[in-house]
């Protein structure tokens, strides 16, 4: 007597991480998903807080060799050219509250670069290209991939060695909360999207018609 065979156990659908999965329709698919580029929101603030990470301890130097403690020899010296700004004297001078107040800033500069991009997402699935907008409260638009006409997708030789991109999706109009004819920059991997929604716009029996990426010469 044979024994009685195993119920088969389902394989558990992909599920996304950075996005809401109630977002997903019984029978869809989740593919991929991705926030903007940093590199298109951390250079500036980070350049930013390294300046003033620099300036800071050329004051404390200062301040430092002006109370004569022995700490100050593990501080750089400030550069000539420089000595006249950061001649601290004590901890009430300008210039030390000056870098405290630039320091503050440059945090909150890069805190703020930091949620501006993480507020933004984007998934692709099987049928649907989709953007979750906000934080707490979240927004949605999509736009289904038959309706997508073509991705124009424009990179630097930068842009191509750092994995980002701008987009342009040419599309047909939709309901108020679709996408389609806007312009996005900072883009994850742009060609490797391009390619994966061709691909299921033939399984899908859609019509596309994408321009190829034009890499642009700075």
């Amino acid at each position: 007597m044979s024994a009685p065979a195993s119920p088969q156990v389902p394989v558990p659908k992909k599920l996304p991480n950075l996005m809401t999965a109630t977002f997903l329709g019984p029978n869809e698919e989740f593919v991929w998903e991705a926030r903007p580029s940093g590199w298109l929101y951390y250079p500036l603030p980070i350049l930013t807080l390294f300046l003033v990470w620099v300036y800071n301890l050329f004051v404390w130097d200062s301040l430092l060799r002006a109370m004569n403690s022995k700490t100050a020899g593990f501080l750089p010296t400030p550069p000539t050219f420089l000595q006249g700004l950061v001649n601290a004297t004590s901890i009430y001078s300008w210039q030390t509250i000056l870098g405290l107040a630039l320091l503050l800033f440059a945090i909150l500069f890069l805190a703020v670069r930091w949620f501006e991009r993480a507020r933004t997402v984007y998934a692709l699935t099987n049928t649907r290209f989709i953007r979750q907008k906000g934080i707490l409260a979240k927004d949605f638009d999509e736009i289904q991939l038959r309706q997508i006409r073509g991705i124009e997708v424009t990179q630097s030789v930068g842009q191509r060695i750092l994995g980002y991109g701008t987009i342009r999706l040419s599309a047909e109009e939709g309901s108020g909360n679709s996408l389609g004819n806007e312009l996005w920059k900072g883009f994850p991997k742009p060609t490797k999207f391009q390619r994966q929604v061709e691909s299921y716009q033939e399984i899908l029996g859609g019509v596309t018609r994408p321009s190829a990426a034009v890499p642009k010469k700075k």
